[in-house]
């Protein structure tokens, strides 16, 4: 692991052959990124333990080569309606598909295969002076949470895991595809959770993503990327508590009853993100405090409707 420091630039490039890297330039740094909690390798090691008569122990074998990177990205727009936003990439990592309508709306919906992989280059400048690029390949989110603060930007924390390549002196790139849109504040949301607009100071968002890495005896590597293989969408926020004839939190709960989830990011054209889930259904309601109010937190799951369709993002 390697500790969060100012001097850091993050470019990814969707692959064309799966694991196969497509090397990122300039205009792939493109994202602006927050609290990066490291670049993790993980080096199998085959530990030789044979039968010795002493104790001294023998050198192990480097084996299979895995790595992950976790940071946050912010919800934002391109500045035109129906132009994908730079985020639209990584959103396409965590398994959706992107659906462009022209001078109106991109809009993100789950898919269960052809999910894209990539290659990112994660660029550090130490005290040297030199640029040190660690490049991951095979790449595809394996964790994802939205996390909503009120009246601050909102934030999709990704972890992405794939195939080590390497780590290397390089010259570090000039950014020259950043969006100058700034990321709206989460403000006049209308967030709403079974058709009522809940006073909430947050919410969370948690894709609950589950997935293997591609093992191949064929490859340098000993893996080809990692694979999305399933998922257990959640929904989590922090209502003031209501009468129950207000928003009858535990009869929604013990009836299972499923609704709507929406919220809205921003309000100039070219730079809304509105969230939506089409089946919302509480799992847990319990009561707490947020400073001097009453309050309950909400864990809820987010169902398919038809399928493929527990979350859409529409930027518009």
């Amino acid at each position: 692991m390697i500790a969060t420091e100012p001097r850091m630039m993050l470019a990814a490039k969707l692959e064309s052959t799966e694991g196969t890297v497509n090397a990122p330039a300039g205009s792939d740094a493109d994202n602006l990124i927050y609290d990066v909690s490291g670049w993790d390798p993980d080096i199998a090691q085959f530990m030789r333990k044979p039968l010795a008569n002493d104790q001294s122990p023998y050198s192990s074998i480097p084996g299979t080569r895995k790595a992950s990177l976790t940071f946050k990205v912010e919800v934002k727009g391109s500045g035109a309606a129906g132009t994908a936003p730079k985020i639209g990439k990584l959103i396409k990592l965590a398994g959706y598909g992107e659906t462009v309508v022209g001078g109106t709306s991109v809009t993100y919906d789950p898919i269960s295969v052809a999910i894209p992989t990539a290659t990112l280059d994660f660029y550090t400048l130490p005290e040297s002076g030199n640029a040190l690029r660690f490049r991951i390949k095979g790449a595809r989110v394996s964790a994802c949470q939205v996390v909503g603060k009120v009246g601050e930007a909102v934030l999709i924390q990704m972890t992405v895991s794939g195939v080590y390549d390497s780590v290397a002196d390089a010259t570090q790139l000039t950014a020259s595809g950043l969006e100058t849109t700034l990321p709206p504040a989460l403000l006049s949301a209308a967030f709403a959770v079974h058709s009522y607009a809940h006073k909430i100071a947050g919410f969370t968002i948690d894709e609950g993503l589950r997935g293997v890495y591609r093992e191949d005896i064929n490859l340098a590597a000993g893996v080809l990327s990692y694979l999305i293989t399933g998922r257990e969408p959640k929904l989590t926020f922090d209502p003031e508590q209501e009468l129950v004839a207000t928003h009858d939190y535990y009869g929604i709960l013990l009836a299972g009853t499923l609704s709507t989830l929406t919220v809205a990011i921003g309000a100039t054209v070219g730079n809304i993100c509105t969230i939506t889930g089409p089946k919302v259904q509480y799992l847990s309601v319990k009561p707490g405090k947020r400073g001097e109010l009453a309050i309950f937190t909400v864990d809820a799951a987010l169902r398919r409707s038809a399928g493929n369709d527990h979350l859409k993002f529409a930027f518009t």
